[in-house]
């Protein structure tokens, strides 16, 4: 019994190889990540759950081809979607609060707040010194090595990654605060995110954010037809 025991965990240990596990990941990815967006259309608070599972399976993903940026966002979304739970109650107990002539039944409604000037200007801003932050932090960082010959190798950073990481950050919160607009840069970084994995080689993660980029066309018809703006 224990030789049949430990020939078969053996023999599990030797088929989890980086891409088996990385294939797993990818798939767990797919079907959670399709039920994300369809809860997420319809603003369902459920959807941060599932989204903490289709974020973590991406990080471990990312993580085993070395695409540290890539799996520490979605480290990142994992965390913030605790902020998003609350966030989103909080303006479901506000719209459940308020009273009005017309008004969609509750299962079906969609609590929106109104995108402020100032918010896409703090927005973009906070994208630009983003970006300029991460590009000198990684300068003076290699400058670092070179200077005192560390055994480390250089860091290199990729504009396209840096730059869809940082917006996605930006619509995340977008999400959170329920802005009407926050489909629009889900539609750019998807279409983006699915050129990127298809040159990663990661074929099922590209389809995902296919269906990411084709939910998203949907997801902004579906918010602005049944939306109601919270006082």
């Amino acid at each position: 019994m224990e030789l049949t025991f430990s020939s078969n965990w053996t023999s599990m240990a030797a088929w989890l190889t980086s891409e088996n596990i990385s294939f797993i990941c990818e798939i767990i990815a797919i079907i959670t990540g399709t039920i994300y967006v369809f809860l997420e259309i319809k603003q369902k608070t459920l959807m941060w759950y599932v989204g903490i599972v289709t974020v973590l399976s991406c990080a471990i993903n990312f993580y085993l081809q070395s695409y540290y940026a890539s799996m520490l966002l979605n480290v990142y979304y994992a965390v913030f979607s605790v902020w998003g739970i609350y966030q989103w109650k909080k303006q479901e107990k506000a719209m459940s609060s308020e009273t009005t002539e017309k008004q969609v039944s509750g299962s079906d409604a969609i609590h929106l707040s109104r995108l402020s000037l100032k918010v896409v200007l703090v927005s973009v801003l906070s994208l630009i010194m983003g970006l300029l932050i991460s590009y000198l932090a990684v300068y003076i960082f290699n400058k670092i090595i070179l200077m005192y010959s560390l055994n480390i190798s250089l860091l290199k950073i990729s504009f396209l990654d840096l730059f869809l990481s940082l917006t996605s950050i930006i619509a995340t919160i977008w999400l959170a605060k329920s802005y009407l607009h926050h489909w629009f840069l889900w539609l750019m970084v998807d279409t983006l995110y699915t050129y990127m994995c298809y040159n990663y080689g990661l074929i099922y993660m590209s389809l995902l954010y296919l269906v990411y980029t084709i939910t998203a066309i949907y997801g902004y018809y579906h918010w602005y037809k049944i939306g109601k703006f919270l006082k």
